[in-house]
């Protein structure tokens, strides 16, 4: 490029927008932290939220219902209609809404087809990666673990049994107790519904 030549800056040649897929229980707002360090670095971010956490009715709460979310509430408006490009991040259960909302969405076979924008990375942070078809306790073992209270507070939710030493047993206690205290109940049907296709 010759001196004084203007470059154009489009979403094609920017860096990728990170996209965060929670964890079950957790709010947007528990990797606030997280976030910020990203921005820091140069880089957009977006955080999904779920129709699962701590939903009016989680008789429709499922895995499916919230990749569809991500979907369309994330993925469709950062690619389809911004034409970014987008690494999903994905945190324990969000790697099943997470992977399965990618499936489609990736860079290579959308530039073949002539579009702009795409998934571009995937990272799992202690995430599920499951086949089709099978359900996040289908991952192990076929129950889910004994610290996941089921049907608590109420019929068709879940919380956590002591998630300061599951979750942040590593970081100081006010840390700890900064993060844990954002916890919200999700449905329990998103542990024991179907995946999609993962990407």
């Amino acid at each position: 490029m010759s001196a004084g030549t203007a470059t154009t800056t489009t979403p094609e040649n920017m860096r990728p927008t990170i996209l965060l897929i929670p964890a079950a229980w957790f709010p947007p707002s528990a990797y606030d932290a997280f976030l910020h360090a990203v921005r820091d670095a140069g880089y957009e971010t977006e955080c999904a939220s779920y129709p699962s956490l701590n939903p009016k009715d989680p008789k429709h709460a499922d895995a499916a219902t919230d990749t569809l979310f991500v979907i369309r509430n994330y993925l469709i408006p950062l690619i389809e209609i911004e034409q970014k490009n987008v690494v999903i991040v994905m945190h324990s259960y969000g790697g099943i809404p997470g992977s399965g909302a990618a499936t489609g969405f990736g860079k290579a076979a959308r530039q073949h087809q002539g579009r702009k924008g795409g998934v571009v990375g995937l990272v799992h942070s202690s995430g599920f990666v499951l086949p089709q078809g099978l359900s996040c306790a289908d991952g192990q073992g076929g129950s889910l673990p004994p610290w996941i209270k089921e049907n608590y507070p109420l019929p068709g939710l879940t919380l956590p049994e002591d998630p300061i030493n599951f979750f942040s047993a590593d970081v100081t206690p006010a840390v700890a107790q900064a993060y844990v205290s954002q916890i919200l109940p999700h449905a329990l049907l998103i542990f024991k519904s179907s995946a999609f296709k993962p990407a």
